[in-house]
């Protein structure tokens, strides 16, 4: 898929704040935390869906491109939170073509990188309009 510049830069700066939001130099709390969730959301090239979904929305409602890139850091710490619980619950063995990170890891593990996933996802958008965070809480309990 090509991008155009605005997408790349975009792309650019996202990847930045997602590795930075998992690093344990941020306010990780924890290494083991932080291998979990490197391990899920920084591993074998992601799709990258939704943040790119956020981008195109953020556009059309002409955000800036810091509330774009916060509302896809958001979605994605949610979507990454929800596979490691599923993975657990499921007692899956493989995703995206490795070993699952509970299975790499443990299931105590990978439910506490979900938990804290969940917890940075609200924390990005503590400073957005409530309707946003109410939506992404509606979202979280009907996972």
């Amino acid at each position: 898929m090509q991008f155009t510049k605005s997408e790349k830069e975009f792309f650019t700066k996202f990847e930045a704040e997602l590795a930075s939001t998992l690093s344990f130099n941020g306010d990780m709390p924890s290494r083991v935390l932080e291998q979990v969730s490197q391990y899920l959301c920084l591993g074998d090239s992601p799709k990258r869906v939704r943040p790119l979904l956020a981008y195109y929305f953020a556009n059309m409602l002409e955000l800036p491109m810091e509330d774009s890139i916060k509302i896809a850091l958001a979605s994605e710490l949610i979507h990454s939170a929800s596979l490691l619980h599923d993975d657990v619950i499921d007692e899956a063995e493989v995703r995206r073509g490795k070993l699952s990170a509970n299975k790499f890891f443990s299931n105590a593990h990978s439910v506490l990188a979900g938990n804290y996933l969940i917890s940075k996802a609200f924390r990005v958008l503590e400073n957005f309009d409530k309707m946003i965070l109410s939506q992404a809480i509606r979202v979280i309990e009907e996972m």
